[in-house]
């Protein structure tokens, strides 16, 4: 039945069909870990969706007939590709796009944080030196070169037809200006510059491939000292890294 899922899943797809059915962002899909691999077919089902039922992204209200849109292209990606992908591309959209579970977030602000400690001279508490492979993930992804070699070449791209038929529906803003042209609160969730959302999901996309690459190394009692030294500070209790682990 259409409309049983949560409101904010629900914006979470119509925002995620809008965003990557542009020719802006086809480029960074890679970057961003869209598991999709047929592009140019799913995009062609992205905007069969938007085509066909545009209010939902007009008004950025997902009420039951537009959410529609998002059976389209559950059903089109089982489809023409396979359940594989359209089961792929939910958890994508939760986990990368949108993640519904923040709080490692913690994880990788104390991680980079004891990482920068470590190579300054300090002690190493989590015994960085004996994980080659994860120092090379930290590496990985701190080098930001690809996309920002990527993101140089799209600023300078002439919007496509399509692209422009998007902005026209009042669904992205880009540009020095784009504070002042938010009117209301209402915008600013609505209306993003697309290159700030692919650039926040790449970064997320990268991290989440480091922070596997570090629970399937470390030893449980060092992940233990990382969730001693992440909950410092934060009211709520985080779950232990064994719990993701043990959902790899």
């Amino acid at each position: 039945m259409i409309g049983v899922q949560p409101l904010l899943e629900n914006r979470d797809w119509l925002a995620a069909i809008a965003l990557l059915s542009l020719d802006l962002t086809r480029p960074f899909y890679g970057l961003m870990g869209v598991p999709i691999p047929n592009v140019q077919v799913f995009q062609d089902l992205l905007r069969q969706a938007v085509q066909r039922f545009p209010l939902g992204f007009v008004l950025f209200e997902p009420r039951e007939p537009d959410l529609a849109a998002i059976d389209l292209v559950r059903q089109g990606v089982s489809s023409l590709s396979s359940p594989d992908h359209a089961l792929a591309l939910e958890v994508w959209i939760k986990t990368i796009f949108s993640p519904q579970d923040p709080r490692w977030y913690h994880y990788r602000r104390t991680l980079m944080r004891c990482e920068k400690q470590w190579r300054e001279g300090a002690e190493d508490i989590l015994e960085l030196a004996s994980y080659p492979e994860v120092v090379h993930a930290i590496n990985k992804f701190r080098n930001r070169k690809e996309l920002e070699i990527t993101l140089s070449t799209a600023k300078r791209t002439v919007r496509s037809s399509w692209d422009l038929f998007m902005y026209n529906l009042g669904l992205y803003i880009d540009g020095p200006d784009i504070a002042r042209q938010i009117n209301n609160l209402l915008d600013a969730v609505r209306i993003r510059d697309p290159l700030q959302t692919v650039t926040e999901t790449t970064d997320t996309n990268q991290f989440q491939q480091l922070w596997e690459v570090l629970l399937k190394s470390m030893r449980a009692e060092i992940l233990d000292v990382l969730w001693r030294k992440a909950q410092q500070g934060i009211p709520t209790l985080l779950p232990h890294p064994m719990e993701y682990r043990r959902k790899l």
